[in-house]
């Protein structure tokens, strides 16, 4: 839900060309193996992740190809595994959980210092950063590269 990402790539191929071409294919990005499979109509890109010794958090793909007048209109549409998506959760309930503390130790406390609240807001405003940085220098960037690599094929 909150990490779902999507995208429209136009092509002057055809819809069935364009699903050919893609089928089939292995691409690796980032050093992470992608399966690229298509099932009733869907391309799906999946990632091999059964033998990888790191922990990553990877995208699932969908990609849908619709013809339109003179080529065809790409969507892809790419979401966490489910495995992954647990500890996405958590990070962000437990950095809404020290916001939480924080509004409640101003508010009900309001004779004491702000110094507890101020820190638990800039302990939860760090840890939304290293967050955000983590998403994009792993999540994000694999579903840029899947862009990358659907954009290649489709032209």
């Amino acid at each position: 839900m909150f990490f779902n990402c999507s995208s429209t790539i136009s092509s002057k191929l055809s819809a069935k060309e364009l699903n050919n071409k893609l089928a089939g294919q292995k691409v690796e990005i980032k050093g992470l193996e992608f399966d690229v499979k298509s099932s009733d109509g869907i391309i799906k890109l999946i990632p091999l992740t059964e033998n990888d010794a790191t922990s990553r958090i990877a995208p699932i793909s969908h990609v849908v190809i619709e013809s339109n007048g003179d080529g065809s209109k790409v969507c892809v549409r790419s979401k966490p595994r489910r495995l992954d998506l647990g500890g996405l959760y958590l990070v962000v309930g437990a950095i809404l959980l020290l916001l939480g503390i924080a509004i409640y130790l101003y508010i009900a406390y309001p004779e004491r210092t702000l110094e507890t609240p101020m820190i638990l807001v800039i302990a939860s405003f760090l840890a939304f950063l290293i967050f955000r940085i983590r998403l994009h220098t792993g999540y994000y960037s694999y579903i840029g590269g899947i862009r990358k690599f659907i954009r290649e094929n489709a032209n």
